[in-house]
């Protein structure tokens, strides 16, 4: 039996990734139809046909990552990556973000999270 859901992207992309995050911690099965890019896949006919606006439906909580989560990411990023490839030292005031409880908006940050967890 195929999955009752299909995700279309990139795997590489932070924004498939949530989606997968989400439905893989709901238990959903799925399946990942790779596309391609450089192919022009998201803009083709049968892609536009099943989202006629070539990119995602955008909802209040995600709105609020690109408002709220965003800002605060990029400020530990630059004080993470950026400052120290210019040779100053990162303000840990601003890296240290907490919370002990795992939620909806922490699988949506999740994404471009992941890649600070391979640093300091």
């Amino acid at each position: 039996m195929s999955p009752a859901v299909k995700v279309y992207g990139w795997a590489v992309s932070p924004f498939v990734a949530r989606a997968l995050l989400c439905l893989d911690e709901a238990g959903v099965d799925y399946e990942l139809v790779p596309m391609s890019r450089e192919a022009g896949d998201h803009r083709k006919p049968d892609f536009l046909g099943r989202n006629p606006f070539g990119q995602a439906m955008v909802d209040v909580w995600l709105e609020v990552e690109a408002h709220q989560h965003h800002p605060a990411a990029a400020a530990i990023f630059v004080q993470c990556i950026v400052s120290p490839l210019l040779g100053g030292a990162p303000d840990q005031a601003v890296v240290d973000l907490a919370g002990d409880d795992i939620s909806l908006a922490d699988l949506s940050h999740f994404p471009i999270m992941r890649y600070f967890m391979q640093m300091e």
